[in-house]
């Protein structure tokens, strides 16, 4: 999956060629559409796209169209050509000879905007009218494939990363201090804004029309409804249904060739590993992460299990300050840099990157026994709404919280008052209508509300940039599985799951996962004990500074930054190098940086999270807003160590 970008201008023409602007946009990546530029003059318009660099069997005709009457640009996967062609009347011979983009121009031209409604897949689209002089923009339902649009005066970019956009304008944008303050106290942006003031994501579930007079964010009339019903009640039928989703969803992405699967310690990269054996006879599997990650461990017991050819790729402290640094980059900063571990899941396959599979958990954060009384009591209380919202993310840093002893990052005497987590919070819950008999379909609610969808189309953007990943799991989630699935089948003991994979391959029932280090035929009464302590600890501090002895709850996680950060001195002055010597004293706090940093070397505290946000921030100033280049930061050796900063 490539780049798109664009530019429409309904005033008069621009100083700059287009040709030349969207050609200056696209060498940022070190190409250029010199050959593959079209543009379509009414003011002026134009279109491009730029091909990633592993995927370049893919034709200009299957990313391009045009006519007299419209100009088509599609960047994904479309998985029902069959049902939008028969919509449109026209029949299957006939859409099969067609291009994905002229189909779509096609059925634009019968069903006009409401045909994006219709579409099922991972995509971006864009379509000019020449007619009605009006521009869509237009991604997949969850925004898997994020865009992003400004205006400036009388000119409109648009584009699936804001650093095109940025190379276009004539004035950098003001910098949206809210948003990155919210990023900090939740890892999160908890709307369609972005670090730049004016520059917006195209909502999910909506696409964007751009007219002369006009920007309109047009909603989808069929958005999700979470509170139908589900469509099946019998878990012998539920099993059917997740077991097909699961194989079609193999076949529709690799086809015929076998893919490698990325075992973590959960229970969905083990089931997948497990359809896929059962699919092909025989399984490639890999992993990565330090040496004493238990996921590591788990991954290669999985492996043995199932006779697949197993590769293990070491996360070192150094590979991951430099995934760090280009998981900020090619995310443009929205997506928080200690993610940055995923890119190295490439780590020793540069020369040849298989297709792969990446499971995921249907709720990723499901209720337990303890939650959900309290659920049925409190779920009108507006307290319990707050608390509930707390819970779509991963850790909620505030500037008062005795265990956090920083104060606030942000320098409000420089940015002016701003909105603290708790109002957020409260914000979040007072707009949202809790209505559901299931605290797991409320919960799921909230998270494709507000965190999920970007964080995980993030991801899988910054992936993007190293190998072709397909992701079919993530499609059938949630468009053909978890909305026809009762509550009870997803949530607390992963009924569902453990069913299943007592079917594929029920060996791999006593092997631990993440979620409790117990193995999967672990008695019920046993896990949720362990579970309620973790909730307590999680959320009421019940145990914090008391770390309970023999906790099979307690892992090693892929990368331990907290591990590294005591004990290994290169990565310690790699941290500091990206807190201190880059900080951006106009907007952040270094003194109250410098105290964290302190506290957490000389007692251990586990704020590793939150450093890596602010790092976050501190690159994304560099690379964006000082326009420092990122990748000769990334290889710049440094001379006379580093200053002493307290």
């Amino acid at each position: 999956m490539g780049a798109i970008f664009g530019l429409v201008d309904f005033g008069r023409p621009a100083r700059r060629s287009p040709k030349k602007v969207i050609q200056y946009m696209a060498t940022i990546q070190g190409d250029h559409l010199a050959s593959r530029l079209q543009l379509h003059a009414d003011g002026w318009i134009g279109l491009g796209a730029l091909p990633a660099r592993h995927e370049a069997s893919r034709t200009y005709d299957d990313q391009f169209f045009t006519d007299d009457r419209l100009a088509v640009f599609f960047d994904g996967d479309l998985l029902n050509r069959a049902s939008i062609a028969a919509a449109s009347r026209i029949s299957l011979e006939t859409a099969r000879e067609m291009s994905t983009p002229e189909l779509i121009a096609r059925c634009f031209e019968h069903r006009g905007p409401v045909l994006f409604e219709e579409l099922d897949g991972i995509y971006r689209i864009i379509v000019w009218d020449f007619v009605d002089k009006k521009l869509y923009i237009a991604n997949d339902r969850f925004a898997m494939m994020p865009m992003f649009y400004y205006q400036e005066g009388e000119r409109i970019f648009f584009g699936s990363e804001i650093k095109f956009i940025l190379k276009g304008i004539e004035a950098l944008p003001g910098i949206n201090v809210q948003a990155i303050a919210d990023f900090l106290a939740f890892g999160s942006i908890l709307n369609e804004n972005t670090f730049f003031s004016g520059i917006r994501f195209v909502p999910r579930e909506a696409c964007v029309e751009i007219a002369e007079d006009s920007i309109k964010e047009i909603p989808y009339s069929n958005r999700l409804d979470f509170t139908q019903s589900p469509g099946i009640t019998q878990f012998e039928d539920a099993c059917a249904h997740i077991r097909n989703a699961v194989m079609t969803g193999i076949r529709a992405y690799s086809g015929d060739h076998s893919a490698a699967v990325f075992l973590s310690g959960g229970i969905s990269s083990r089931f997948l590993a497990a359809a896929e054996k059962r699919l092909r006879g025989h399984l490639q599997t890999f992993t990565f992460g330090a040496d004493f990650s238990d996921d590591m461990e788990i991954a290669r017991e999985v492996a043995i299990a199932l006779n697949a050819e197993h590769e293990t790729r070491v996360l070192a402290p150094e590979r991951y300050i430099e995934s760090f640094q280009r998981a900020v980059w090619l995310s443009d900063g929205l997506l928080d840099g200690g993610a940055g571990g995923l890119l190295s899941m490439m780590a020793g396959s540069e020369n040849e990157i298989p297709l792969y599979l990446y499971g995921l958990n249907f709720l990723n954060a499901p209720f337990y026994n303890a939650e959900f009384a309290y659920w049925r009591r409190r779920k009108h209380d507006v307290r319990f709404k707050t608390w509930l919202a707390e819970r779509i993310f991963g850790k909620i840093y505030r500037a008062d919280d005795e265990y956090l002893p920083a104060g606030a990052i942000i320098r409000d005497e420089v940015n002016g008052p701003l909105f603290d987590p708790d109002a957020q919070l409260r914000h979040l819950a007072a707009s949202t209508d809790l209505f559901e008999e299931y605290p797991g379909k409320a919960l799921h609610y909230l998270q494709f509300a507000y965190r999920q969808p970007y964080r995980q189309a993030l991801q899988f953007q910054a992936l993007n940039h190293y190998a072709p990943v397909k992701a079919p799991y993530f499609t059938f989630q949630y468009l053909d599985t978890v909305l026809k699935l009762p509550e009870s089948y997803l949530s607390r003991d992963q009924k569902l799951f453990r069913h299943l994979l007592a079917e594929f391959a029920p060996e791999l029932l006593n092997i631990r996962w993440q979620n409790t280090m117990l193995p999967l035929n672990a008695s019920q009464k046993e896990e949720y004990f362990w579970r309620i302590l973790k909730f307590l600890n999680d959320h009421f501090r019940f145990y914090r500074g008391r770390p309970l002895e023999n906790n099979p709850l307690v892992r090693q996680p892929i990368f331990d930054f907290q591990k590294a950060l005591e004990s290994d001195a290169g990565f310690q002055q790699a941290v500091r190098y990206l807190l201190f010597d880059l900080l951006p004293d106009e907007l952040i706090n270094r003194y109250t940086v410098q105290k964290l940093f302190r506290y957490a070397i000389t007692y251990r505290l586990d704020v590793s999270e939150f450093l890596s946000r602010i790092m976050t921030i501190t690159l994304w100033y560099q690379y964006f807003v000082l326009k420092n280049d990122p990748f000769d930061m990334m290889v710049r050796k440094r001379s006379g160590g580093l200053q002493k900063v307290f």
